[in-house]
């Protein structure tokens, strides 16, 4: 005990001052926050740091914004937290011709997400490239926006996305939900050759065997 105080009182973790050196094995089990501390605060200074060179974020994003540099402005909303003017802004620039670029879709994509906003989400995901809608958190916000929609959309790009968009992790239950929106939008040969390219990437055989339980449907 007195090894025990004595480190904590010179600041070691709790789980190093918690250890006992050269004693025989024991089964007690010590419980609590290895990295907790015990030790004086640490200084403050009062005073704001110098920062040579330094400018207000607040000042560059307006900057940015009257020089129609709506990538840097919008990314700069979203370090402020103002959202909700980020997604006027994304919605803005939808209605500009042009406006939403692919760097600027990026920008603004989780933003947007956040909103709630399906249809908006939408029409800025369809402002992405290709790489930007396959992206791994990219495709994971496109997902949850659509699985409500695939019940009885007939939107050819959506189900497009969704299909180039499966996730690995989570290959046979995308599989399954995008099936029969697949078939309803493109026949039941496209969900047959869906399942079937499924089937060429690299998983372990007792995925590829629901996969291919789950395409026998079809």
């Amino acid at each position: 005990a007195e090894q025990f105080i004595g480190r904590l009182l010179e600041g070691a973790p709790f789980g190093v001052a918690v250890r006992q050196d050269t004693q025989p094995p024991w089964k007690l089990n010590v419980i609590g926050d290895p990295l907790v501390q015990v030790s004086r605060a640490a200084p403050r200074a009062d005073a704001a740091p110098e920062l040579p060179g330094a400018q207000k974020l607040e000042t560059l994003m307006q900057r940015a914004l009257r020089e129609r540099d709506l990538e840097r402005g919008a990314a700069m909303l979203v370090m402020l937290g103002r959202e909700e003017e980020a997604r006027a802004l994304a919605s803005a620039a939808l209605a500009q011709p042009g406006a939403m670029t692919p760097g600027l879709a990026r920008v603004l994509l989780q933003t947007v997400f956040r909103g709630g906003d399906a249809e908006l989400f939408m029409r800025v995901f369809a402002a992405l490239d290709e790489a930007g809608r396959t992206a791994p958190p990219n495709a994971d916000l496109l997902w949850q926006a659509a699985r409500p929609m695939l019940g009885q959309t007939s939107d050819q790009s959506l189900v497009g996305w969704l299909r180039a968009s499966v996730r690995t992790a989570s290959v046979v239950e995308d599989a399954q939900t995008l099936a029969p929106a697949l078939k309803r939008v493109f026949g039941a040969e496209a969900a047959r050759s869906f399942f079937g390219q499924l089937l060429q990437r690299p998983l372990d055989a007792q995925t590829k065997d629901q996969l291919r339980e789950a395409g026998a449907k079809y």
